[in-house]
């Protein structure tokens, strides 16, 4: 199971409303699309070509890039005051940062993705950072719960 992003369930739930309200609007015998439903589902869309964007740039660089074990040194929960935190259920967003060495040595620490996880306990996560070739500021952050290696 791959662990969903922040930008993928924020997709689903806003596109999902878009279209609930949709399908409301036209049983109740109105005709068109009101610019909120066209707000729900132009920001849902645009979430979810968000995420394939960057799951893409992951993909690409899991088959053409430099891949490295990292270690996982802080999981952090929920962003920066004053956003507010996503909860949905016992998950919450989170980030971890890593650290890697690379094939001359040099240490380097690195961030993922927000994601949704509903452990506080980041012993139970993998992380793999994939680097492009040409471009080392270009990296993606892999994350794999260890239930899911086995």
């Amino acid at each position: 199971m791959r662990l969903k992003t922040v930008a993928f369930v924020a997709g689903f739930i806003f596109l999902s409303i878009g279209f609930i309200m949709w399908i409301v609007l036209i049983a109740g015998g109105h005709s068109g699309l009101p610019l909120v439903q066209m707000a729900f589902l132009l920001s849902g869309a645009g979430f979810l070509v968000y995420d394939r964007v960057k799951v893409a740039q992951l993909e690409r660089l899991m088959g053409e890039g430099i891949c490295y074990d990292a270690r996982i040194v802080n999981l952090t929960r929920g962003p920066a005051e004053p956003v507010k935190i996503i909860r949905i259920g016992s998950f919450r967003d989170s980030y971890v940062d890593c650290r890697y060495i690379n094939e001359t040595g040099n240490e380097y620490c690195v961030r993922s993705r927000w994601f949704l996880w509903d452990s506080s306990d980041w012993q139970g996560l993998n992380a793999k950072v994939y680097v492009d070739r040409e471009n080392p500021e270009k990296y993606a952050v892999h994350i794999v719960s260890k239930e899911d290696i086995s």
